[in-house]
């Protein structure tokens, strides 16, 4: 059995009077240390994917299950353990929290979970080339640097499945390129599992399987 799996998962919004459904009986199984890349486009799914493997929302239909867990099976605090042990995030307009630092950023991960974060932060932020900004605030940092602030703090606790939101969608093409390479390399070298969804056709281009989501379906 895969890491992640989504077995005939479902998704409907309500939309003024209208049903639209994002998900249509999605069909996913992804395997630890696999990158698989997700294209479609907007309003096609991708983040309501994302959200549904993270545990941040429930489908309608179907099934997903994380490391043998069902997730539809767990409680909102039980989903929000498992997220800050096991599953990490990387947004795109980074969300880091601007009254706080690097370090501090970079540590809340391990501090909400109640666990020590002196050495694994500091460690963090060296393999992500940071250590001369970690006592900097976001506002202090370029847009490549806050986004591998962001890749720190989600890779901190290390977890077994990554999950970014068009990851390199708010930099330039060059710094999009540093960061994916960052990405990358951190997740494939603790081992986990990374589902990207992009719109960058060259980001996707360096997964290991690329996946089209068009009309709820995945192809």
């Amino acid at each position: 059995m895969g890491l992640l799996r989504l077995d005939g998962v479902s998704k409907r919004f309500r939309r003024g009077r209208e049903d639209v459904v994002a998900l249509d009986g999605v069909e996913l199984e992804i395997d630890a240390g696999e990158f698989v890349s997700l294209v479609g486009p907007s309003g096609s799914g991708k983040s309501t994917l994302l959200h549904l493997a993270g545990g941040i929302d429930q489908p309608d239909d179907g099934l997903v299950t994380f490391d043998g867990r069902d997730l539809g099976r767990l409680s909102v605090g039980e989903r929000a353990r498992l997220r800050r042990k096991k599953i990490g995030f990387v947004f795109q307009f980074f969300h880091l929290i601007p009254t706080l630092t690097v370090a501090e950023n970079v540590a809340l991960p391990l501090l909400l979970d109640g666990r020590r974060a002196d050495g694994a932060v500091a460690d963090t932020i060296a393999q992500v080339g940071l250590s001369e900004r970690a006592r900097h605030l976001p506002g202090e940092l370029s847009g490549g640097e806050m986004q591998r602030a962001a890749i720190a703090r989600a890779l901190v606790a290390r977890p077994r499945l990554l999950l970014a939101d068009e990851p390199t969608g708010n930099l330039d093409s060059a710094t999009g390129k540093e960061v994916l390479d960052v990405l990358v390399t951190e997740v494939l070298e603790v081992g986990a599992a990374l589902l990207m969804a992009t719109h960058d056709e060259r980001a996707a281009g360096r997964a290991g399987r690329v996946l089209n989501l068009r009309d709820g379906n995945v192809s």
